[in-house]
């Protein structure tokens, strides 16, 4: 993946517009920061959220349960197997006597 090119196969450059970016952040209540290599942009974000109302917007709270169905499965699967193997039942053999 590389850079943008356009139809003659120059590569795209955008130009920062920061008049209009301020003008959104203005009309947004926001505010416009411009991002450079240094640390100086960074602190200054810090500073203005440090700043800001602190409030709870919302809380949830939720129990977790641990499932323990697995315990009850296994011991009625043993059950089932062991009145298989211990049944009292005789089986009837049937023969097949034809078509009717």
């Amino acid at each position: 993946m590389g850079f943008k090119k356009d139809r003659q196969g120059q590569v795209v450059t955008s130009k920062l517009d920061e008049l209009t970016l301020e003008k959104i952040a203005l009309q947004t209540g926001g505010k416009y920061f411009r991002a450079t290599g240094g640390e100086d942009e960074l602190d200054k974000i810090y500073e203005e959220i440090s700043k800001m109302e602190k409030k709870e917007l919302a809380s949830l709270k939720f129990s977790q349960f641990e499932d323990r169905f697995q315990y009850l499965l296994i011991i009625v699967i043993i059950v089932l197997v062991l009145e298989f193997f211990i049944s009292e039942r005789k089986k009837v053999k049937t023969e097949w006597l034809g078509r009717f």
